[in-house]
């Protein structure tokens, strides 16, 4: 597995400043995870997180000549967990190659979902993590059938039903402001920005510019017609 750290143009929605990209060689399929700082405990509970989502930690980790990445807490994390960590040396980043193209696609998508609609950078985070899941359902050529890296990991077609219009208007339902039930005179909806999808139930996440919260509704429905600039000026 390839892995590298991303850099942002400033911190996302969520407090992100960072993210751990990890590349499979043999699948090419995508991890991304959010860090909100370079240290190493934060960059340690990204690779748990990979751990918990892959069944295991990869038998070798490929990195550039990085010390955040291989320090010793990191290394010896690894090592107990019978993973090793190869290094490029100084001025052969080329070696890790493949996380960086991978890398470079993610950034271009992640663009053109940004000015489709109209964005601010500050949620660069949740159009990166968007592109990686679309890659991994983008099929290619394998022992001469075509699969997509979804299909090689988890031995399935990705369910085109789960894929979400990242950055769209929502409105869903909301009867609870804390743990203050709405009277039937209060409206029962409330609006918001989808970023994706949840890491952890896979439920729709939507995040609300007023309030600066998250949700993740049951029931929700999509404004295709209006651009989220309209709805929060101040966004």
């Amino acid at each position: 597995v390839h892995v590298d750290i991303a850099f942002g143009d400033c911190m996302s929605i969520g407090g992100y400043s960072y993210a751990l990209i990890l590349v499979d060689r043999a699948t090419r399929y995508n991890w991304v995870y959010g860090l909100k700082s370079l240290a190493s405990e934060s960059i340690l509970e990204a690779f748990r997180s990979f751990k918990a989502e892959a069944g295991r930690l990869a038998r070798e980790f490929r990195t550039d000549c990085d010390e955040k990445l291989f320090g010793s807490a990191i290394r010896e994390y690894l090592i107990n967990n019978e993973s090793n960590v190869n290094a490029a040396p100084a001025g052969r980043q080329s070696s890790n190659g493949l996380v960086e193209s991978h890398w470079k696609i993610m950034v271009q998508m992640a663009r053109a979902y940004l000015t489709e609609k109209q964005m601010p950078k500050n949620f660069w985070y949740w159009a990166i993590l968007h592109a990686a899941r679309m890659m991994n359902a983008i099929p290619g050529k394998y022992k001469g059938k075509w699969a997509s890296p979804f299909m090689l990991v988890h031995g399935e077609h990705p369910d085109p039903r789960t894929w979400t219009p990242v950055f769209s208007l929502c409105y869903f339902h909301h009867s609870k402001d804390g743990g203050e039930t709405r009277s039937t005179h209060m409206s029962q909806t409330l609006d918001g920005v989808v970023l994706g999808r949840c890491s952890k139930s896979n439920a729709l996440l939507v995040y609300n510019p007023r309030n600066k919260q998250r949700y993740e509704p049951d029931t929700y429905k999509f404004d295709s017609y209006r651009l989220p600039c309209s709805v929060y000026p101040d966004l």
